[in-house]
């Protein structure tokens, strides 16, 4: 258990259901918050990341990480950044207007496999999946998937 300051703790039987300040701008949570400056007639978009983070980008991660019904695991977030973010031909500029069901549509559509490339240590080959019937009497009916790779 944790104490605060004043030895004070607090014991809760179950997990929290909600997040009760989720929707309070993290402007009004942070420690400090953006000053204005003179002489600019535009606000600025860049914002102080909310304490105790030391910028905006890990804030932003770490948010979406712990955001929605199952959180993503570290080893997750550790494998986008290392495999994906800081891969040396990532751009973040090609993600601007990026679908993510457009672009599942478009592997969808290439039925001949053709615009899919696989490593050189791949096996290409047709396996036989046999789906049992209801009945337990009944033969089991062969499924045919071509083109697995392994």
């Amino acid at each position: 258990m944790t104490f605060n300051s004043f030895g004070l703790c607090q014991l809760y039987p179950r997990c929290p259901s909600f997040e009760p300040n989720k929707f309070i701008p993290s402007s009004l949570l942070a420690q400090t918050c953006p000053t204005a400056t003179q002489g600019n007639d535009s606000p600025s978009k860049l914002f102080v990341p909310p304490f105790p983070f030391s910028n905006m980008t890990i804030y932003q991660l770490l948010t979406w990480m712990n955001s929605g019904s199952t959180q993503v695991s570290e080893t997750k977030v550790v494998d986008l950044i290392k495999n994906v973010m800081l891969a040396e031909d990532f751009n973040c500029d090609h993600l601007w207007g990026f679908s993510v069901r457009q672009s599942l549509r478009e592997l969808d559509k290439d039925k001949s496999r053709k615009g899919i490339t696989f490593p050189d240590d791949w096996i290409d080959t047709d396996i036989t999946i046999n789906n049992p019937t209801k009945s337990g009497n009944d033969r089991p009916m062969p499924y045919t998937i071509s083109g697995f790779h392994y």
